[in-house]
């Protein structure tokens, strides 16, 4: 209703932009600020806040926009990552906009293609960081945060979304993975389907069954490394518990 009412105030030609064409295009963020509305305009003398409205100033080329008809015209996935990253100070969240687009289905080379557009404008250096690192494997943009943590602590994960199977057939899908010894699993809100209307019945059977899932997991000679989204904020927790994972995974491996 927002952005609809915005298009009817709009005196001058404006394309919806960051994290407000994110919304529209289903780009997930990491901690988003959607209370005020972003546009671009590549004729405006200078960015400005005005009626909760942020105006970028910014150039604008014809094929990083997207034409609708009756509608705010939108910055396209890519260029919109990259506004996004661009326009954050902090690297997780601008590494969690590009994974985002990459899984949504944006080439990498797009991605690329923008960014050297874009290059020498504020914010720029941030992404050229974040652009090396991004991974469209990450599902969500929690786990974007903590492959940036493992990053950081030098822990790097050397694959993602790890597919797991035993003689039962396909166990799951590990988060982040070390070799062929360890796992991680970031335990997201929600993960599980459990939530405040869940039947306590059903709940325990979703506790139980991955409790038989981690079993399995740990049958196949692997540690698992658990952690909840509240770790982000203390991310040496995040690092003693993979660490610890690694430290089982050698104890396994040294002869009796």
């Amino acid at each position: 209703m927002r952005v609809a009412a915005l298009g009817l105030a709009l005196t001058a030609p404006a394309t919806l932009s960051h994290e407000s064409a994110a919304t529209e295009l289903g780009l997930e963020l990491l901690d988003a600020d959607i209370s005020s509305l972003h546009v671009t305009r590549p004729v405006a003398a200078s960015s400005r806040r005005e009626a909760g409205v942020i105006h970028h100033a910014a150039e604008l080329p014809e094929h990083h926009v997207v034409r609708r008809d009756g509608l705010l015209d939108l910055t396209t996935l890519a260029r919109t990552a990259i506004d996004v990253g661009r326009a954050t100070d902090r690297f997780e969240c601008a590494v969690a906009a590009l994974d985002s687009a990459l899984r949504i289905g944006v080439p990498a080379e797009e991605l690329r293609d923008v960014f050297t557009r874009c290059r020498s404008w504020p914010g720029a250096r941030m992404l050229s960081g974040a652009l090396p690192i991004a991974d469209g494997r990450a599902d969500n943009p929690g786990e974007s945060w903590s492959r940036v943590i493992l990053i950081r602590l030098g822990l790097a994960p050397t694959d993602l979304q790890v597919r797991l199977e035993d003689e039962e057939g396909l166990i799951g899908y590990a988060d982040f993975g070390w070799g062929e010894d360890v796992v991680g699993e970031l335990d997201g809100q929600g993960k599980y389907g459990i939530g405040v209307d869940t039947d306590p019945v059903e709940a325990v059977r979703i506790v139980r069954r991955e409790k038989k899932r981690e079993d399995r997991i740990r049958a196949l000679g692997r540690e698992v490394a658990r952690w909840e989204g509240a770790h982000h904020y203390r991310p040496a927790v995040i690092g003693q518990r993979v660490r610890a994972a690694m430290a089982r995974a050698d104890q396994r491996r040294r002869p009796a």
